[in-house]
């Protein structure tokens, strides 16, 4: 991030010198793209060391066929209210609801939505610890 910061205060560099605002997103873009291409080799960097916490261990990797099975039948019931269509129609029907009212009504739900999300992720996230 900081590396981006700095590279972006400088993103005419990348821009080629020039003062056009097209220029300056294209230095704004290749700067972020160095920040990003740096952190994923300092990070997969860290992973391959043989003192570091946490490594790859590739083989540990293989598919684990029957975890998966005990999972799906002792979850279901509960991955079936995750994913209930019920929900997508909820939406669909408060979508045509607010249709007449404008598309500021549909943005303050879609708004209101994901402010609810937010406050409940945690809760949900708590929910797949516990289980």
């Amino acid at each position: 991030m900081i590396l981006n910061m700095i590279l972006a205060a400088h993103s005419h560099f990348f821009g080629w010198g020039n003062r056009n605002i097209r220029s300056a997103w294209a230095g704004a873009a290749i700067s972020s793209l160095i920040a990003i291409v740096v952190g994923i080799v300092w990070l997969a960097w860290y992973f391959i060391q043989k003192d570091s916490f946490l490594r790859f261990e590739v083989a540990i990797w293989k598919p684990q066929i029957d975890a998966w099975e005990r999972r799906m039948l002792l979850h279901r019931p509960a991955d079936g209210i995750r994913v209930s269509p019920i929900t997508a129609l909820y939406i669909g029907i408060v979508y045509i609801v607010a249709r007449p009212f404008g598309s500021a009504a549909q943005a303050g739900f879609g708004i209101g939505q994901r402010i609810i999300q937010a406050g409940f992720m945690p809760v949900v996230a708590l929910g797949f610890a516990v289980e």
